[in-house]
């Protein structure tokens, strides 16, 4: 049978494993949160980019139908 130093010890290095798994587990919430939050930006910025893509083709075709020059 194990001797109470033995025990004591086990308790310890389980309380150590304990304690790191909710350290990590924490921080591996807060990371989430924070690529849930870029993930966002990004769609913001994708449909951004999207709308004034649609705008600058929409000015080039009128150029084009209206036989006028288009600079930018």
């Amino acid at each position: 049978m194990w001797d109470n130093i033995t025990m004591l010890n086990r308790v310890l290095r389980n309380l150590e494993l304990y304690l790191e798994n909710k350290s990590i587990l924490e921080a591996n919430e807060k990371l989430r949160q924070k690529a849930f939050l870029l993930q966002r930006h990004n769609t913001a910025l994708t449909a951004e980019i999207n709308q004034k893509t649609s705008r600058f083709l929409l000015l080039v075709a009128q150029s084009a139908q209206d036989n006028t020059a288009f600079f930018l």
